[in-house]
């Protein structure tokens, strides 16, 4: 569903993206983890068609992503920045709504659809508010129900956990599993390695803009690597309900 061939993203002759390739299909969960600095949110804006690559190509689908119009491209791909600026007084409930403008209008489907997304978003008590007097945790759930709303088939998520207290980046983590588990392509950016490892069928790690790993969180998130990619030395537990990696950081 979604494949990049020997991408590259230059700005000011420094390549933030070096030549990364993979496929992703649909059905599954992938993150993209890395320290700061490693391409991953522009990694993102590449597959979205935000951004255009300096060389290689993105396939969404069946074609590259340049050439989707921009109302199909709308309904094959949603994506939730990590900015969540607001800059008009438009209501909990409208900007969900708006995730239904690429799609033929069904009044029906429509309601349903936003109000599930309300709900999975624990939003229905906001739905009147003004999206402009909203604290960051409530704007980023606010725009991943729009996200939700767009029911599209690749789901791109740029660091959506950021501004969530933990309830809320748990139950937005289990939305986004569940989507992978009904069948569309979920890329995810964050930081967070231990919500990659209890969420993700794979992770593709980035370092300097390069793809340095690519797997199973288990064969990508081992301390060797973890203490070469990000300078920081950790332990691996494992969680006792699931079995999945736990990293603790070492002290010292």
């Amino acid at each position: 569903m979604i494949r990049a061939a020997s991408v590259s993203y230059v700005v000011g002759g420094r390549a933030l993206v070096d030549d990364v390739a993979f496929d992703l299909p649909g059905g599954t969960l992938t993150a993209l983890v890395g320290p700061n600095g490693a391409g991953k949110s522009t990694m993102l804006g590449l597959l979205s068609g935000d951004l255009e690559a300096s060389a290689g190509t993105v396939h969404l689908g069946d074609r590259p992503v340049a050439e989707w119009k921009v109302k199909d491209l709308a309904r094959q791909r949603g994506v939730m920045l990590q900015q969540q600026a607001a800059h008009f007084g438009f209501s909990v409930e409208e900007t969900v709504e708006m995730g239904r403008l690429p799609h033929d209008v069904d009044p029906g489907r429509d309601r349903e659809i936003v109000e599930s997304a309300l709900r999975g978003s624990d939003l229905a008590a906001l739905r009147r508010r003004d999206v402009t007097t909203l604290s960051g945790g409530e704007g980023a759930r606010t725009a991943y129900a729009r996200v939700v709303a767009q029911t599209t088939p690749v789901v791109l998520l740029d660091e959506p956990t950021a501004a969530l207290d933990l309830r809320a980046q748990e139950a937005l983590l289990r939305s986004a599993r569940a989507k992978a588990d009904e069948g569309a392509a979920v890329v995810v950016v964050l930081h967070d390695l231990n919500q990659a490892a209890r969420y993700a069928d794979r992770v593709l790690m980035f370092s300097g803009g390069r793809l340095v790993a690519d797997g199973p969180p288990p064969e990508v998130l081992t301390p060797p690597r973890i203490e070469e990619v990000y300078g920081q030395r950790v332990h691996l537990m494992e969680h006792p309900e699931t079995g999945a990696p736990v990293l603790v950081p070492a002290h010292g």
